[in-house]
Parts: C-alpha cells; structure tokens; sequence
C-alpha cells in the first residue's frame, strides 16, 4: 500500500479532484489558444454582496471570495497571453454604501495588493505590471501607500498589465480628461485647433490597446438597447 492510498478518503478524493481540475483546465486554455486571443479583458466585479446574502455570510466575506476568484481568473488570462486586464473593482458612487463596507474594502483593498505583489506567483514568476486607476485624491492615505507600493514594485515588470479601476468612474475619467486638455491648452502646451481624438485619448488613464471583451462578472444586466 503506498503513501496516496493510506490518506483519509476525502484527502484522496480531494487530490483526484485537484488533478482533474488542472487538466481540464490545460485543456481549455490550449482549446482557447487555437482561435484569435483577445488583447485586453475588462471584469466589472459585481455581486459580491448578493453572493454573501446567498451563502449566509458576511457581506465583507463575500467581497474577500470575490478577490480569490479575480486571483484565478488572472492567471488564466496570463496562460491564454492576454496583454491587458482591466478590473472594475470600486466605483467612486460605491462610497454612497454603508461606513462599515466601505472600511471592509479599503482594508482589503490595502491588504490584497501587499499581498499580491509580496506573494503572488503570478506578480513574481510572470512579471505582472500593476496598475491602479481612479480619483486616488478620494482614497484614505494608508490604501494610497498601499496603491504606490504595488506600483513601484510592479512598474518595471513586462508581463501581462493589470489595470485595477479602485476609485473610479467613467465621467470622472472623461471629465478630468477634460480638464487636463484645458489646462495644456491654458499652460501653451497644446494649441486649440490642434485638439482632436488622438490628443483626448492621450489624457484618459486605462493605458493599452482598445477593449475586446467586458464581462460582469454576477451576470446581471444593466444596458438597455433600443431598436430602431
């Protein structure tokens, strides 16, 4: 009788399952690398809370799965060679949700990314750039520390860039894309008529090729489209 045999029976049902899950999950991706492989993948993380409810957890709980899952889902996209991620993680009217929540998730938020930076396979052996976009005026000090920290140590890294969106919305960006024209425009270093879409773009912040794919990740829909 060998050592695998004499392991508690759900111990060995749980090696099996862990060995099936990983060759089919080789499968896939190999599946997945024959066809065109987008470039850059955006993941609004949604429906943590809803999860919670579901499982009879607490709603911080829920939002801590949601990041294990993100974790996943990334090296996935690293073995497929997606250039760029995109992830949607806390949108600036997110700060409208109880005090409470909003302190669970900066405190994750400082948490995760020491954590991922510090011990994540996926920063270290892949050479993951990280980068965090977002109103970080609207951030507390110690999760800013926590935001410069992953970027410093990530910035010269040449693997597959994550963007992560923590304080953000798209009128934010656009309107302070706005502003920075005015500004450049006010300052000499850009003139008027020279302004064009090239020049708007410039100034937005998600850096990396135009969006492939957008996936929200509790299935829920939240566009409406009109027929003509």
């Amino acid at each position: 009788m060998d050592r695998y045999t004499r392991l508690p029976l759900y111990k060995q049902c749980k090696g099996v399952y862990a060995s099936i899950a990983l060759r089919l999950r080789e499968l896939v991706v190999h599946i997945l690398k024959q066809g065109p492989v987008p470039q850059h993948i955006a993941f609004i993380m949604d429906g943590n809370r809803r999860f919670a409810r579901k499982s009879h957890m607490a709603t911080a709980k829920g939002h801590v799965s949601g990041f294990y899952t993100l974790a996943r889902v990334l090296e996935w996209c690293n073995e497929l060679g997606i250039g760029h991620v995109s992830v949607f993680a806390f949108a600036i009217n997110n700060f409208n949700r109880s005090e409470e929540e909003v302190t669970a998730l900066m405190s994750l938020a400082k948490e995760k990314l020491r954590e991922l930076v510090e011990k994540s396979e996926l920063v270290r052996k892949h050479s993951v750039c990280i980068r965090i976009i977002g109103n970080r005026d609207l951030l507390p000090a110690d999760v800013l520390e926590s935001v410069e920290f992953a970027e410093k140590q990530t910035e010269a890294n040449t693997g597959m860039v994550v963007n992560i969106c923590f304080a953000y919305s798209a009128t934010d960006e656009i309107s302070s894309a706005i502003r920075r024209l005015a500004e450049d425009v006010e300052n000499g270093r850009l003139q008027e008529q020279d302004i064009d879409e090239k020049c708007f773009e410039s100034r937005l912040q998600i850096p990396g090729p135009d969006l492939d794919i957008l996936v929200r990740t509790s299935g829920q829909i939240r566009f409406t489209c009109y027929g003509s």
